[in-house]
């Protein structure tokens, strides 16, 4: 009885942490707290209702994910979107989004293509930046979860709000909006999946240049 009582408590915490993770997680997507502010621990908690010990948690996450950055005695600072943070995301990316791919063009199942498609046809006819942004990270949560690998889907997750941070300002212009469409169609032509190696090309080839555009985009933006 009280190893099942451990375990439940366990269970609460971890679901309370994930839950308040997602929560400030959502603040960031959504701008509600804007690159470069300061805030603190007491600050967060009032903000968004958990207690310290999740919201804690929640903050340590994000750290380790680069997306705030810890400052001793002084709180913690939303990071930037700059060159350095575009080089840092890219350095991981570059091997893992084609390698997802690929995974997933090995073991998807027919239900999965299927649900993959349909979203990527809803990405093709969108107009909303926001839109966007929901159905890329849904398409690649169902590739991530195609490839039957937990370490890619870990890996995904942890990119993930970064991901989502960069692309935005990216599909903001006409050059990515270019290529949300360009992938939205290598996903509906379905012969992706024939050759698992050539989608890995295909992909790596899509990221590099989404890398080479976002980093024009942001070094102007800094000069």
């Amino acid at each position: 009885m009280e190893g099942f009582a451990q375990m439940n408590l366990e269970t609460t915490k971890i679901s309370l942490a994930e839950q308040c993770y997602e929560h400030i997680r959502k603040l960031i997507l959504d701008g509600e707290i804007e690159a470069g502010s300061r805030f603190n621990e007491k600050e967060l908690i009032e903000r968004v209702g958990f207690g310290r010990t999740p919201v804690r948690e929640a903050l340590a996450r994000l750290d380790m994910e680069g997306i705030i950055q810890t400052m001793p005695r002084a709180g913690y600072v939303l990071s930037k979107i700059d060159l350095a943070a575009i080089e840092d995301h890219f350095l991981v990316w570059r091997f893992v989004g084609p390698k997802i791919v690929r995974k997933a063009a090995e073991n998807i199942t027919e239900d999965e293509k299927s649900l993959l498609e349909r979203y990527s046809r809803d990405m093709y006819a969108g107009t909303e930046l926001d839109e966007w942004l929901r159905v890329s990270a849904i398409i690649f949560d169902i590739l991530t979860e195609a490839t039957q690998s937990p370490n890619l889907t870990y890996i995904n997750r942890r990119l993930s709000c970064q991901m989502h941070r960069i692309y935005g300002l990216y599909f903001r212009s006409e050059h990515g909006e270019r290529w949300l469409r360009d992938q939205s169609d290598f996903f509906l032509r379905g012969d992706w999946t024939a050759d698992p190696e050539l989608a890995e090309l295909q992909m790596k080839a899509a990221i590099r240049h989404a890398y080479i555009e976002i980093r024009e985009m942001i070094a102007a933006a800094e000069d």
